[in-house]
């Protein structure tokens, strides 16, 4: 192959999983698939010549690729669940704010380090106990990918409902923000 044709067929590469992508929903930009499947754009471009790319080879990359995407997808499902469970009823902004709690615990010391373990950390959350049977709304989807993509309303680690909440402990939390509903604090 020449240096033209291993061009060629690097950007036809880049092409298709743009089109994957964007046909599964997902928002990608180059670099970020780039990373995702552990391919640097040199080796793209420096290809050798016993090097082939036949369609085996082309779906095993791409299989990689989709298989580095079931964790973040199945977090991002996870969380719209929690989000449809507990701010189902809240305004976009107060669903954002409430997948913000999840991942602002994620980056803090004094909680476990994954979605899951968050969601699921006893005591937590009283929905977690149905949250299977949950089935998540685009809208919530959206929430969860926003709070997952690094948007940020509330940094509070905490939220509850000022109305209803039992627990005496969350009254003595400092209120950062209300939304809705809910009260955020720390």
């Amino acid at each position: 192959m020449t240096h033209k044709n291993n061009i060629i067929l690097a950007i036809t590469v880049v092409i298709l999983i743009l089109l994957l992508a964007a046909c599964a929903g997902l928002r990608a930009d180059i670099n970020d698939l780039k990373d995702q499947v552990s391919i640097q754009q040199d080796q793209l471009l420096n290809l050798s010549y016993d090097q082939k790319w036949t369609m085996e080879t082309l779906a095993n990359w791409l299989e990689a690729w989709q298989t580095s995407q079931i964790s973040i997808d199945q977090d991002l499902y996870l969380l719209a669940q929690l989000v449809h469970a507990e701010a189902g009823g809240e305004p976009l902004g107060g669903q954002i704010a409430v997948a913000n709690v999840v991942m602002n615990r994620v980056k803090s010391d004094q909680f476990p380090g994954t979605i899951a373990e968050v969601i699921y950390q006893p005591g937590q959350f009283c929905t977690t106990k149905y949250l299977h049977n949950v089935v998540p709304t685009e809208e919530n989807l959206a929430a969860a990918r926003e709070a997952m993509g690094g948007y940020t309303l509330v940094n509070a680690l905490y939220f509850w409902n000022p109305k209803v909440a039992m627990c005496e402990w969350i009254k003595t939390r400092k209120i950062l923000n209300t939304i809705g509903n809910h009260a955020f604090g720390v």
